[in-house]
């Protein structure tokens, strides 16, 4: 079932049947919370972040003495937040028509990781060389970039997404880039308030959760940080054990496997709905089995 179909009769058992789902999400918290009570879940909401964005010290700068000065430049842009703050921030030192147009620039490549930096360049009339298909991994945009052997010779920059990527970094920096610097438009920080996330670990650590639902690596490890200073980490890891770990996609589920953390459940697609389709079809079964195996002598 797709998040935009309408839910079963009331006669038909919902696919999440009562489960109590941790949602970790911040921006997309009301709509994460939307789909799993259309598929009979009781979402439980912990906001584990928030977007701080960047300025002076943040690698936009150099970018713009390069653009200004008509460089050859491969900008790597990640995420549609940090895109369209990229843009803001060269728009205070200059109108945003020119830095839109030095954006467009014949000495000026640009490679989108995902639809997301790519919706925000599409309006203002601006096409990417590259746009890296799922799952968006670092090893996506690496083969992207060698397939046009992109970076060699140019000055490239990573517009990052709260935190350096040392793999993709280096991986540039290997493939003959004259140069490679990070632009970072935001940084992830705690929330303001963190009481839900508080009241989540416990709920996590006594047994009263069902699934935990990650949808990024910062995620991950802000929750545990939290768990960490409340002197909670042993129990919380034990919770975990015993409940479903969803994962959105490869990149959150190598943050968790990182940390010791194996997710259950991983869609085909990287993306919230699909995520939500999938912890509906198997979010029960993958519990009964962790369960079944954790009782087990």
């Amino acid at each position: 079932m797709s998040a935009s179909q309408p839910p079963p009769s009331e006669s038909a058992p919902l696919p999440l049947g009562g489960l109590r789902v941790v949602c970790f999400e911040s921006r997309r918290s009301a709509e994460s919370s939307r789909m799993i009570v259309r598929q009979g879940g009781e979402p439980i909401e912990a906001p584990s972040l928030r977007e701080v964005p960047l300025r002076g010290a943040a690698g936009l700068d150099a970018l713009e003495a390069d653009l200004l000065g008509g460089a050859p430049v491969l900008l790597v842009l990640l995420t549609g937040v940090g895109t369209d703050l990229m843009i803001e921030g060269l728009s205070q030192s200059m109108t945003r028509a020119r830095a839109l147009e030095l954006l467009k620039a014949p000495s000026t490549t640009l490679v989108c990781r995902g639809p997301k930096p790519h919706a925000i360049l599409k309006p203002v009339g601006i096409k990417p060389a590259v746009l890296v298909g799922e799952p968006n991994t670092w090893r996506d945009v690496l083969a992207a970039v060698d397939a046009g052997d992109l970076a060699r010779g140019r000055s490239v920059y990573v517009q990052e997404y709260g935190r350096t990527n040392a793999e993709l970094m280096l991986g540039l920096e290997q493939r003959g880039a004259k140069s490679v610097r990070q632009i970072k438009t935001y940084a992830w920080a705690l929330p303001d308030d963190l009481a839900p996330l508080h009241d989540a670990i416990e709920r996590i650590a006594r047994g009263d959760a069902d699934v935990a639902l990650f949808t990024s690596g910062v995620q991950v490890t802000h929750l545990l940080q939290v768990a960490a200073e409340r002197g909670a980490s042993e129990r919380l890891r034990d919770g975990l054990s015993r409940l479903v770990i969803a994962s959105v996609g490869p990149l959150t589920s190598e943050a968790l496997r990182a940390v010791g953390l194996s997710p259950d459940i991983e869609p085909e697609h990287p993306k919230l709905g699909h995520l939500m389709v999938a912890l509906a079809a198997l979010a029960a079964k993958r519990l009964a089995e962790k369960r079944a195996a954790y009782r087990a002598p």
